[in-house]
């Protein structure tokens, strides 16, 4: 019996689906529309249905298939294992659902069990901690208790900054006539108004200012964002040093804003030079998605 494996990548932008034959050629995929259930739940659970539905009508009536979900929003989904025997039910085959930071972790692994570790730094962060089958989560606890390294937090540390000028008499700087334009405030107590009027995506997107003011040398910008890296490397340091695999080790930086913002990557790395001896930084461009496969594959080993 030929077996398949269907894996999802659901992000807030689309649902990605690929089916994978037993040995990881890829046979189709499709795209959806998004699927973060921190967003919309309903919405995310009919894209993902429909992401099966087109990828089963790919299979043979006599194959075997197991379908593996990384979800955006994870942790919104209070009733995981019901919702896994609700898609089982509908397609009949094993579903596990687990967050799109896993399956990310299991791209940048490759299917091996060597000890890796994976700093998150999009809207949010955290890291992520695979020592051999073992997987943990350093950080990660949202924007409520801080997510330092991320593009929210270095939204509201840029927002504070603003207010501290206000309510000092300072002049107001170039970072903040940008930050104030963004949000089309008339006055400084606007952004009381912005942050609690939108969700934490949308207040995390105003980092692109910060990144365009620091392309212009505005040394304001380029501070923060230079401290946001610093704090990401800080979470992986921790990390490392809980880990007593004694090779090299091997860590990604995945997410938007590490990748892309200026200036963070390099600090990342300029902190775990001064604070890790021996590291190898890994240049990932396996899709997300593949992790999904990878996972399925170490599930079914380990049955």
């Amino acid at each position: 019996m030929r077996e398949y494996v269907i894996a999802i990548d659901g992000g807030g932008t689309k649902t990605l689906g690929v089916l994978y034959d037993s040995d990881g050629r890829e046979i189709t995929r499709t795209v959806q529309g998004f699927s973060n259930f921190a967003v919309n739940q309903d919405l995310s659970r009919t894209h993902i249905a429909k992401t099966i539905a087109r990828l089963i009508e790919s299979i043979d009536d006599n194959a075997s298939v197991i379908i593996q979900i990384g979800i955006a929003g994870f942790s919104q989904l209070k009733t995981a294992c019901a919702y896994e025997k609700e898609l089982e039910a509908r397609f009949n085959a094993p579903v596990n659902i687990v967050s799109d930071a896993d399956i990310a972790l299991h791209a940048v692994a490759g299917g091996t069990d060597e000890t890796v570790l994976m700093a998150i730094g999009g809207t949010g962060s955290a890291v992520m901690v695979k020592d051999g089958t073992n997987i943990m989560m350093r950080g990660g606890f949202g924007h409520l208790l801080g997510d330092p390294g991320s593009a929210y937090h270095v939204v509201i540390e840029a927002l504070k900054k603003v207010v501290c000028e206000e309510e000092s008499g300072q002049e107001r700087s170039l970072l903040s006539e940008r930050l104030l334009t963004a949000i089309g405030a008339d006055d400084y107590r606007d952004i009381k108004s912005f942050l609690y009027g939108n969700d934490k995506n949308a207040i995390a997107a105003l980092s692109k200012t910060i990144g365009e003011a620091a392309g212009e040398h505005d040394a304001d910008a380029i501070r923060l964002l230079k401290e946001e890296g610093r704090l990401l490397a800080v979470q992986l340091v921790r990390a490392a040093k809980t880990i007593d695999n004694k090779a090299t080790l091997k860590i990604a930086l995945h997410g938007g804003f590490v990748e892309h913002a200026p200036y963070v990557k390099k600090s990342v790395l300029d902190e775990l030079d001064e604070n890790l001896n021996d590291y190898h930084i890994i240049e990932n461009t396996t899709e997300t998605v593949k992790g999904a496969y990878h996972l399925a594959v170490s599930r079914l080993t380990q049955r």
